[in-house]
């Protein structure tokens, strides 16, 4: 949803798909399908066996990039495959804490070796917030709600529990109930901020 009312083109990377056995990289591929679903680019990457590294390097060509996730989820290792000059530092996972360890403290940019694009290493997120967004801009964040957004009966609606509310109506058919449970989630918490 930031990333949508950022107008940043996200592409979902799925890393580390070496440590996951192939009945559970068969349940983030279905986790991951809404997104594929709606237009959204999905990637699944290992760096220590250097798969999905080249979509990854092609993507990065005329762009300026950034790694953003969860501290231990393999930035600095792919950016490390992608451009092995960077020797970004790396860190285990904590065993007490199972999460992460912050090792990239602030965020580095780093240029691909033909000059054609930029990746920006940024340090591990342990948590998100949506500043600034009101509760009627949610929905704009939700690039599947599009056109239904326009044929709900009232304006202002805030797709939950309206009459005649399109996007509703779309929820299992055109809009994964996945993303719309996402929605609703978000509204609640840009509300809680809100008020």
């Amino acid at each position: 949803m930031a990333a949508e009312l950022s107008r940043i083109t996200p592409i979902i990377v799925l890393n580390k798909i070496d440590l996951l056995s192939v009945d559970e990289l068969q349940e983030q591929t279905e986790r991951l399908a809404a997104y594929r679903q709606i237009g959204y680019q999905v990637i699944t990457a290992s760096a220590k066996q250097t798969h999905g590294l080249e979509p990854l390097h092609e993507l990065a060509r005329g762009h300026t990039n950034i790694f953003v996730g969860q501290s231990g989820v393999g930035k600095s290792s792919l950016l490390n495959s992608l451009l092995p000059q960077a020797d970004a530092r790396v860190g285990d996972v904590s065993e007490a804490t199972n999460k992460g360890t912050h090792t990239t403290t602030t965020a580095v940019l780093y240029h691909l070796p033909d000059r054609s694009g930029n990746i920006i290493d940024s340090p591990g997120v342990r948590e998100f917030g949506l500043w600034q967004i009101r509760p009627e801009d949610v929905a704009q964040g939700f690039r599947e709600f599009g056109d239904y957004r326009a044929q709900c009966k009232f304006r202002d609606c805030l797709h939950r529990s309206e009459p005649g509310c399109a996007v509703r109506e779309q929820v299992g058919q055109g809009i994964s109930p996945q993303r719309y449970n996402s929605y609703l989630k978000l509204l609640e918490s840009v509300e809680q901020e809100t008020y």
